[in-house]
């Protein structure tokens, strides 16, 4: 039960990328950060062993990761460096690229990903653009630096 309590939260952030639904926060009882633990099959087992083992991204932390100059400079940087692809411009493609991310205990962008896309070249833009951002500030939890999940909606839009 405790492994749904925790994993709620992310999970309602991915629905409301998708829906832009409304999220309602409601207290819980519950730490600050959510590590994730897994079942994975473990090698040299039949289908019913597992093991079980830590993932090395936090959801939530104390103090998140944090663009150098702040959310208004990453917004500046993204439009200063966004390409729209021809087949977009061409299409007329308008709308959101979500791609997740994780930012490790040294402030670099790794594991580059796209949620949802867009086809028609928007998706590779997407990455490369995150895969281009400066080192950001990593996330903290209890005076260390770790890595962190994190999800941005990359907006494109056809003239």
């Amino acid at each position: 039960m405790d492994y749904f309590r925790n994993i709620l939260p992310f999970i309602l952030s991915i629905v409301s990328a998708f829906t832009n639904a409304q999220i309602r926060e409601v207290p819980l009882q519950t730490h600050n950060s959510i590590p994730f633990v897994c079942e994975l099959p473990a090698p040299g087992l039949s289908n019913n062993g597992t093991a079980t083992r830590e993932l090395d991204c936090l959801l939530t932390v104390e103090q998140q990761p944090e663009y150098p100059g702040g959310p208004k400079a990453m917004y500046k940087f993204m439009e200063a460096n966004l390409h729209i692809p021809p087949a977009a411009r061409q299409a007329g493609i308008s709308g959101k690229v979500f791609v997740s991310f994780a930012i490790n205990k040294t402030g670099d962008i790794t594991n580059v990903t796209v949620l949802k896309g867009l086809g028609l070249g928007c998706d590779s833009e997407a990455v490369r653009l995150v895969k281009s951002m400066p080192k950001w500030k990593p996330g903290r939890q209890n005076d260390q630096s770790v890595s962190v999940k994190y999800m941005l909606p990359i907006l494109f839009k056809s003239k």
